[in-house]
């Protein structure tokens, strides 16, 4: 059986780099872009016009180029992908597309592909650019995980002055849905105190689920509410972002306060406060797709779902800090 799935591996290997390599060298690449979806997309353009692209799906496990696909099987993954462009020795560039895959029989065998291209930038248009896919080698990338309400984690991270957040989300109903004080907490600071509130959190309402969007330098339960909120009756996945100023949620902008100091506690996802989630309830499932924190332009936390390899635990890997980040709470992630 090892036998065949080795010699099945190999042939497509040979097959798909026989294809590629035959266009670039018989067709003439005249322009390479990158189409950004799915993990890695890199579209070539020929001299005679048509048009083929090489795309990875690590969430469905394919390889294809053109017309040709190849599924990986359940034993067999993708490594660390990495596609870039360097100078050679007589100073013309080489495009290089490395994308491993190994088979839990066989560790110490490659049989992915690897293309070096060497071209003259006069006559290729290369808009590509160097796009490094972080390793997760020991890990399975996940389409999302799920939290019912037992799950947050600890993320070591203080929210500054000039820190954005963006949180890929979906609420899944439950059998608290329709309880009247039921909260979700989506972010939050991991100590309670007045000070430098930090929090996004779903309240229910008469008039539906409110969205409330804290961020301020000093939060009063008496007077004026230093937050704002926007109301929505349904929760479909929607990119939620929060910064200093302005909050955004299923395309709604509404203003919040300024921030105007930085935080010295540090963030936690999905729980709220030093219990975790302090009530005994939550009003709908979390579903999380990915979580981001930029410092104006540079991304401090790209947070991807994932599984250990090693482990079995589902839980976001950082492809910043190549950190694995499972559940603090009293159990695991979820995928279904």
């Amino acid at each position: 059986m090892s036998s065949g799935i080795k010699t099945e591996m190999m042939n497509k290997k040979y097959l798909i780099t026989n294809k590629i390599y035959n266009d670039l060298n018989k067709l003439k690449v005249s322009r390479i872009e990158n189409c950004n979806n799915p993990l890695i997309c890199i579209q070539f353009t020929f001299q005679d016009g048509s048009i083929k692209k090489l795309e990875v799906d690590e969430t469905n496990k394919t390889l294809a180029y053109d017309n040709y696909i190849i599924k990986l099987n359940n034993t067999s993954y993708f490594k660390t992908m990495n596609v870039n462009t360097v100078y050679s020795q007589s100073n013309k560039k080489i495009f290089n597309i490395d994308i491993p895959i190994y088979n839990d029989i066989y560790k110490n065998t490659d049989f992915g592909i690897n293309i070096v291209y060497p071209y003259n930038e006069l006559e290729l248009t290369n808009n590509y650019g160097n796009k490094y896919v972080p390793p997760m080698d020991l890990y399975i990338g996940l389409p999302y995980v799920k939290s019912n309400g037992n799950q947050y984690i600890d993320l070591n991270y203080a929210a500054k002055i000039n820190t954005e957040v963006r949180l890929d989300m979906e609420l899944i109903e439950n059998e608290n849905t329709n309880q009247s004080s039921a909260v979700n907490h989506l972010i939050a600071k991991s100590t309670r105190d007045d000070s430098n509130t930090f929090q996004v959190n779903f309240d229910s309402s008469g008039a539906g689920m409110k969205c409330i969007f804290y961020w301020v330098d000093k939060y009063s339960s008496a007077g004026a509410q230093p937050y704002a909120y926007v109301y929505t009756s349904v929760t479909p996945r929607s990119t939620l972002i929060l910064k200093s100023g302005s909050a955004t949620f299923q395309g709604e902008t509404i203003t919040v306060a300024t921030k105007t100091a930085n935080n010295t506690d540090k963030i936690r996802l999905l729980g709220n406060y030093s219990e975790g989630n302090d009530y005994a309830f939550n009003r709908y499932d979390t579903k999380i797709y990915g979580f981001e924190i930029y410092e104006d332009e540079t991304q401090i936390m790209n947070l991807v779902p994932a599984k250990s390899r090693e482990t079995d635990k589902i839980g976001l890997y950082d492809t910043v800090s190549k950190q694995f980040y499972i559940s603090n709470g009293t159990s695991d992630f979820i995928y279904e």
